[in-house]
């Protein structure tokens, strides 16, 4: 198994099947901006589904960024990423959308859906075991990432205006 999979991937089926799922796990991190999003995902969810009960735990666990700026190669909302299955080896290229719907628009996939959940928040390299429905184990590896070159601007948009907004409350608080 480990030559077809990479060495990591039995001791990942070891550690999984004796409870030691956590001492494998990269460690992820989540853009502030994205943190909130993925929080209104959960709580908003109306029934605890495979996907919704992994964003809750990764949440749990993630290192909070305050950044305006993603850093090269981790997985936020609005990028696009290749990663492979290592379970079932094929590559796929998706971009990660915040909606709670589990449909695919132009390749989207929602970070509610369990691989859009094991996805957020890793970075190109990363390994991600879980086990998913029917207790099947599941591997991902990321590939690459990029940002749309748009959505930096979009955020920087988004800041300028709750600043304006911020600046007209102050002012006509007067």
């Amino acid at each position: 198994m480990s030559s077809r999979y990479g060495s990591g991937f039995a001791e990942s089926i070891r550690l999984f099947r004796t409870g030691g799922e956590e001492a494998r796990l990269p460690p992820i991190h989540i853009l502030a901006d994205d943190y909130e999003v993925l929080a209104d995902i959960v709580c908003r969810s109306e029934s605890a589904t495979p996907g919704v009960a992994l964003l809750w735990r990764e949440l749990q666990r993630a290192e909070i960024l305050d950044t305006d700026q993603p850093p090269g190669g981790l997985i936020h909302l609005n990028s696009t990423v290749r990663y492979t299955d290592l379970v079932n080896p094929r590559p796929q290229t998706v971009r990660l959308i915040g909606s709670a719907v589990h449909a695919r628009p132009r390749r989207g996939l929602s970070v509610a859906s369990p691989v859009g959940a094991a996805l957020i928040g890793l970075q190109v390299g990363d390994r991600f075991p879980w086990m998913a429905a029917g207790n099947r184990m599941r591997m991902l590896r990321v590939e690459r990432v990029e940002t749309d070159p748009f959505e930096v601007a979009r955020r920087e948009a988004a800041r300028a205006a709750d600043r304006r907004r911020l600046i007209k409350e102050l002012l006509s608080a007067r």
